[in-house]
């Protein structure tokens, strides 16, 4: 296999650094776990390949063909496409993880992050799995914070090995897979609200309060959804909560602008 050249003349030696070490420390961990195998492994290096290369026909194939096999490399939960429900969640949250740190700050969008990887935490019967992911929450706070920049990183590599990891490890229990995979999507509904409000928060009151509505939704999702034996009855819940989120958040937006009204830093 022949990966397309990558594009380090833009890349700084610490984002360089961030993506090799987080993923390198992530499989290895699983690796020590004895989960994962070729598929991960294979996936995250063109996950990696896409996140570092700028052309943008060879950014897509290796992403594309690297979610792919990581879809591939998760084991089926009975009946349940948990391949197809990760490849879903995974870019979903390629696309809201860059917004993220512009809507609520980098600090906290580490802090949701943490808290969707403790809800994955509560919700999976095998935790191997997430315990071992877990490395990728400091390595994507670092790229949303030190080494963010005009033309931030994805970190999709990083994200991909949460997406797995949840998956994987609700393997044992149909629900438990919804659940997971559902406690990362709710990462995507502060951006859903800032997109219906058309307004980020700047108030930094209104940002924790997203935080909060988010750890909120996270928690009913893996003490409800994620116990769950039937993923039609965790779907539902866990659709009817993330509903509730961005209703939340979209709330919380539209108060924050009053706030902004009355600030001298107005953001349009």
């Amino acid at each position: 296999m022949t990966l397309p050249a990558v594009d380090t003349a833009n890349t700084s030696d610490g984002t360089l650094l961030v993506l090799t070490v987080g993923t390198t420390l992530g499989l290895a961990l699983l690796a020590g776990a004895g989960r994962g195998g070729a598929g991960l492994t294979f996936g995250v290096i063109l996950l990696t390949a896409a996140d570092l290369t700028r052309p943008p026909l060879a950014h897509w194939s290796c992403a594309l063909l690297g979610a792919v096999m990581l879809a591939v490399a998760i084991d089926p939960a009975g009946d349940l496409p948990s391949g197809v429900l990760a490849l879903g969640t995974f870019a979903l949250l390629a696309w809201a993880w860059p917004h993220l740190p512009d809507t609520v700050g980098a600090p906290l969008a580490v802090v949701a992050l943490a808290g969707s990887v403790v809800g994955v935490y509560l919700t999976v019967p095998d935790t191997e799995e997430i315990l071992a992911a877990a490395v990728v929450v400091p390595a994507l706070g670092l790229l949303a914070g030190p080494y963010a920049g005009g033309d931030r990183p994805r970190g999709l590599a990083l994200l991909g090995l949460l997406t797995w990891a949840a998956a994987e490890g609700g393997r044992g229990r149909p629900g438990a897979v919804v659940g997971a995979l559902a406690c990362l999507v709710l990462l995507a509904a502060p951006i859903v609200a800032s997109r219906i409000r058309r307004n980020i928060p700047n108030a930094a009151l209104a940002r924790v309060a997203v935080v909060a509505v988010h750890a909120a939704a996270v928690l009913t999702v893996a003490r409800v959804a994620g116990l769950e034996q039937q993923a039609t009855t965790a779907a539902a819940i866990a659709g009817a909560v993330l509903i509730g989120a961005v209703a939340a958040d979209t709330f919380v937006l539209g108060a924050s602008v009053l706030i902004d009204r009355r600030s001298p830093h107005q953001v349009d």
